[in-house]
């Protein structure tokens, strides 16, 4: 008689242990040094992340990519179209948080004498072998009027781009912030920036259809941290400010002044942009598809009619 209760017994004990004890799924977030990113990285320094979510830095986007392949990272911090180059191969990514739009964060940006697009026949372009890099280029061709065999592209990640430019090892690079900032202020001359083309550059955090459902609790809380972050930032400007430049080991000015070249949106306004209606990314992004398509970096076939989804963010 009291082995039969003692059994039953022993096993409500492991039953209830197992689930008590039991490992929360991991969230792993991957993220490079763009200042629309390190919102991700202050909420987790602010302990609104608990173990559930991890913030993992990379030092380009190339790296974020590979970690996406290789299962390193659940979500990715990428732009649009890098994200959409990336969904040819994986139909099921969805890009569900909108971080920023780029308003003269990424850019092109020579070496002192070349002030002009016909200065830089010849010459050697520093870039990071991306779909972003690669969308730049064709941008500014397309509004300069240079041939892509006018120039030569050196592949270089992002993290070594201010070396190579110091070095005079590149003649004008393919950036963003804060490396555009930094080599401006060294004396660098700016040839084009995204304030060019309005809109068109998006960074979004993108997973798999099936992570976002299967580890729906986790990406909601990411997305809840991310926004108490940007209240954080609004409420704390100057702490927000110097947590943020420690974590691009850069002073608080040259943060800033990155800062200022984007636009980050409110839950609102990301809620529209995900969204289906009037002036959502489904349908801003129509040129953008389109010239990506002109220009080979996406097939002309692909479609992106169920890409963006707002579900998460209207979550709380």
């Amino acid at each position: 008689m009291i082995k039969r209760i003692v059994i039953p017994l022993l096993g409500i004990f492991l039953f209830l242990g197992c689930s008590i004890f039991k490992k929360p799924q991991e969230l792993r977030v991957g993220i490079l040094s763009w200042p629309g990113y390190e919102p991700l990285a202050l909420a987790d320094s602010l302990h609104y992340y608990d173990e559930e979510i991890k913030i993992i830095r990379f030092p380009s986007v190339i790296d974020v990519m590979g970690a996406m392949r290789n299962g390193t990272i659940d979500v990715a911090s990428l732009t649009i179209d890098e994200s959409m180059v990336y969904a040819q191969e994986n139909p099921e990514l969805r890009a569900f948080l909108v971080c920023d739009s780029s308003n003269g964060g990424d850019g092109i940006v020579a070496k002192k004498g070349i002030t002009t697009a016909a200065q830089l026949k010849g010459k050697r372009i520093a870039a990071e072998e991306s779909a972003l890099s690669s969308y730049i280029l064709q941008r500014y061709l397309t509004i300069s009027g240079l041939k892509r065999s006018d120039i030569t592209i050196v592949p270089i990640t992002y993290d070594l781009q201010l070396e190579v430019c110091t070095l005079d090892q590149a003649d004008a690079v393919i950036t963003y912030n804060p490396v555009k900032e930094q080599l401006i202020a060294q004396g660098a001359n700016l040839l084009f920036d995204s304030t060019k083309m309005p809109g068109e550059i998006v960074d979004v955090l993108v997973a798999r259809e099936s992570v976002l459902n299967e580890k729906k609790e986790q990406v909601v809380k990411l997305i809840n941290g991310w926004y108490k972050s940007l209240d954080y930032i609004q409420k704390f400007p100057s702490d927000a400010n110097k947590q943020m430049a420690s974590f691009e080991n850069i002073s608080e000015e040259m943060f800033q002044a990155s800062w200022k070249g984007m636009i980050v949106p409110n839950r609102e306004e990301a809620n529209r942009m995900l969204g289906h209606g009037a002036g959502s990314l489904n349908e801003t992004s129509l040129l953008l598809v389109e010239n990506m398509r002109t220009h080979g970096l996406i097939k002309k076939d692909t479609t992106f009619k169920h890409f963006f989804t707002s579900e998460f963010i209207k979550l709380k």
